[in-house]
């Protein structure tokens, strides 16, 4: 059996009912009806990991890239903590973190934004190289990502 990651992702549309309008409830928004989501593995080589290290995290501070010359799996989690250092945690923050993908060099695009606890996940079938631009809302984010080919 080959060295992989394994992966799922799930979202559940809900739409909530104002007190207004009766009681005050949440259900299935109509517009999607049913919960999505889908998974899969990628085959990788342990041992080409950046971001964690024997087990714990790298944290990085927002504000810069996350540059990975060769990649088949990539997780960024925005720790809800300001950045102290690669292996602390800071104070609690409640500023966004907003992920960019690009080069420096490049127009970058927006790839996501992320709260406090929310994490992204961007499987590759084939190694790429790239970099990941991190940016806080205000101040500075740690943020815990993972990395492997």
């Amino acid at each position: 059996m080959a060295s992989r990651v394994e992966f799922a992702v799930s979202a559940t549309p809900i739409y909530s009912h104002a007190a207004g309008e009766g009681l005050a409830s949440d259900v299935m928004a109509t517009d999607v009806g049913h919960t999505v989501g889908g998974n899969g593995n990628v085959t990788v080589t342990w041992g080409t990991t950046s971001g964690y290290s024997a087990g714990s995290p790298v944290y990085e501070s927002s504000g810069g890239y996350l540059a990975v010359a060769s990649c088949k799996f990539i997780y960024v989690k925005h720790t809800g903590y300001a950045y102290s250092s690669s292996s602390a945690l800071g104070a609690a923050v409640a500023t966004t973190l907003t992920l960019t993908i690009g080069d420096t060099s490049l127009d970058e695009s927006i790839l996501a934004v992320l709260n406090p606890g929310e994490a992204i996940i961007l499987p590759f079938a084939v190694a790429k190289s790239f970099s990941i631009g991190t940016t806080a809302s205000s101040g500075t984010i740690a943020v815990e990502w993972f990395a492997t080919s």
